[in-house]
């Protein structure tokens, strides 16, 4: 699909995935087309917590061979998907902790070569999820941080 969107597309939009894909992904793009890549964020610094939530939003995607393929593409094994999904996994694809850790994940991407990183701010609240709403008070907190640190070119 990356192949397809330089050939013939302005860029890419990859979607749960991870700062080594985004870098992948800007290997096969080249220099000159869009990455706009995507990121779960979590304002929680509480690990049990923020874990829980994340995996939450996580298990839909275990029934979806296009994500799981690609997580094994980025070196995820069936131990990462078995029982409650590993910690390890649930740790890469969601970034949480305080705005300083979020707005650290979010220069990985721009340092992996995203042009934009489009973060979807996930609930503390696992019995709450973007189906309410989005999640407004992390984007309006983190926009002028990412804003600060954008390294990127």
């Amino acid at each position: 699909m990356l192949a397809l969107a330089r050939d013939v597309a302005d860029g890419a939009h990859p979607y749960n995935t991870t700062v080594a894909q985004t870098a992948e992904a800007r290997a096969v793009l080249g220099p000159n087309k869009l990455l706009c890549v995507e990121q779960k964020v979590l304002l929680e610094t509480n690990a049990a917590r923020a874990r829980e939530s994340a995996r939450a939003y996580l298990r839909p995607y275990l029934r979806l061979s296009n994500y799981v393929n690609s997580w094994r593409r980025a070196g995820f094994d069936d131990s990462d998907f078995a029982d409650n999904v590993s910690n390890r996994l649930v740790d890469t694809l969601v970034a949480w902790g305080d705005e300083d850790a979020l707005v650290g994940r979010i220069r990985e991407h721009w340092q992996a070569g995203a042009d934009h990183v489009c973060i979807q701010a996930l609930y503390a609240d696992p019995g709450k999820t973007t189906l309410d709403g989005p999640n407004i008070d992390p984007i309006q907190r983190l926009a002028p941080l990412a804003r600060e640190s954008n390294t990127a070119p």
